[in-house]
């Protein structure tokens, strides 16, 4: 259908056009001024993420920021921030609410919950819109008082910044109940490691890993030195005596050095050299009887006696040197066999000295760790700032929010154009009619000789008759 044929139904049934129009914008008229007024007050939230938590520091990661808006508009928009605003509205308490309430139970025959019921009825004319370029969330609520619209919005910003509050202490809480517990178990862990090594250090007499051990250590290098010394000295001891017996044995104990070398075997060897000096000169001039010769006999054979005893001394103390040196070689063998049994021993004490030094360190260790966190869990605990904050409160709105009166008749006069064409299309389906001369081709069929024009125009020339032919 041309938009030519189309012109002339409209003008062919412009009454069925017009009055549908008339009626669908009289009738919204009408349906917006009966409605009742809504008010609508909206306060805004601002989401500060820049500012990095107050006890680490750490920023808000920039890339998570939708995810968190997103989340704050469920956190708002929940059931249980309504059902808190239901509470701090004290809605239980407003008639019209209640009579609702009863009037729901009643039909629904169930022990419905006021609290509940008032939270979802709520969420129906709230709205809440996060903002596209910026950290700014819109609380919207809809009622037909403004002063409670305005009331319901600001109580839903003021829960839902709350509720973030409790929803970021809660598991803190439940952390810092839980470290408090470990740190207290810790804390006995690490009292009893504690005890167990000073108990040990009592009961061994040390008083830390190594300390007896390098004492005792160098002990037994003192006696294996001393050991060492000992073995020297039997060493020579033995080739000195072994060497006396072997003079004893030839009879040239004279040429042992140890007894060249002894002053009081010098003096009497000189002594009796003089003396029997003396008596061979004494033997020369007197006889055998005489007393002279006699008295110098008696100091010879004295001098002989004396010199006989101080070898036989010197060579008795060869030899108790000799034995004195192996005696102690054999008591500095068995000290150094004792020291090193006492060291191996000592060293299982270091090592079980060293477990539970380790042990205690250890429990010192997670118990600060544990400790600390605890601390900071206390604090986060207790720190209620958030970092979402009122941007600007509701305040009554002035004019209805609905209905919008000019926009319903923009609306409805668009609405009834449409109706209105559908009607007339409609109608003239049902009651098709000649309209133009193309109505005669396309619908009769038949050539088009001529046209007549409609009374009071001017009648054309007849060189101006269109004569179409369907040929």
């Amino acid at each position: 259908m041309g938009a030519n044929r189309l012109i002339l139904i409209l003008l062919a049934r412009w009454r069925v056009f017009g009055w549908t129009l008339v009626v669908t914008v009289l009738t919204t008229l009408v349906a917006s001024v009966a409605m009742p007024k809504t008010y609508t007050a909206s306060t805004t939230v601002v989401i500060d993420y820049k500012g990095g938590d107050p006890l680490t520091g750490s920023a808000f990661p920039s890339d998570l920021m939708a995810g968190y808006l997103a989340t704050q508009v469920d956190i708002i928009g929940s059931h249980a921030v309504a059902a808190c605003v239901a509470d701090a509205l004290k809605l239980s308490e407003v008639p019209a609410y209640r009579e609702r309430f009863g009037k729901v139970a009643r039909k629904a025959r169930a022990r419905a919950v006021f609290r509940d019921w008032a939270a979802d009825k709520l969420l129906e004319d709230l709205d809440v819109s996060p903002s596209r370029e910026s950290d700014v969330i819109t609380i919207s609520f809809a009622a037909s008082d403004p002063l409670f619209a305005t009331d319901v919005a600001n109580a839903f910003a003021q829960t839902s910044i709350r509720a973030n509050v409790e929803l970021k202490l809660e598991p803190v809480r439940r952390q810092a109940a839980w470290f408090d517990e470990q740190v207290h178990a810790l804390r006995g862990a690490l009292e009893k490691a504690q005890a167990e090594l000073s108990s040990y250090q009592i009961e061994h007499g040390v008083l830390a890993a190594g300390d007896k051990l390098d004492v005792e250590t160098a002990h037994l290098s003192d006696l294996s030195a001393q050991l060492a010394a000992a073995k020297g000295q039997m060493y020579d001891s033995g080739a000195r005596a072994q060497q006396m017996r072997d003079a004893a044995a030839r009879g040239g104990v004279d040429e042992l050095p140890d007894l060249l070398q002894n002053p009081a075997l010098q003096v009497l060897k000189a002594e009796l050299a003089r003396t029997e000096a003396r008596l061979a000169e004494v033997g020369s001039r007197y006889d055998w009887n005489h007393p002279q010769r006699q008295a110098v006999a008696a100091e010879v054979s004295s001098l002989r006696k004396m010199l006989a005893a101080e070898v036989a001394n010197a060579m008795g103390a060869i030899e108790r040197a000799a034995e004195l040196a192996r005696q102690r070689v054999a008591d500095l063998e068995h000290a150094v066999a004792e020291q090193r049994k006492r060291i191996l021993g000592l060293g299982a004490e270091q090592d079980k000295l060293s477990v539970l030094k380790r042990e205690v360190e250890n429990a010192q260790r997670v118990y600060d760790a544990a400790l600390q966190r605890a601390s900071q869990l206390q604090l986060e605990s207790r720190l209620e700032g958030t970092n979402i904050a009122v941007l600007s409160p509701a305040v009554p709105p002035l004019k209805p929010s609905k209905p919008k009166v000019l926009l319903n008749l923009v609306l409805s006069v668009i609405l009834g154009g449409g109706l209105g064409l559908a009607f007339v299309l409609l109608f003239e389906f049902k009651d098709r009619r000649i309209r133009s001369a193309e109505d005669v081709i396309d619908e009769l069929g038949l050539p088009l000789l001529a046209e007549i024009p409609p009374e009071g125009m001017a009648r054309p020339r007849p060189f101006q008759l269109a004569v179409r032919s369907a040929f």
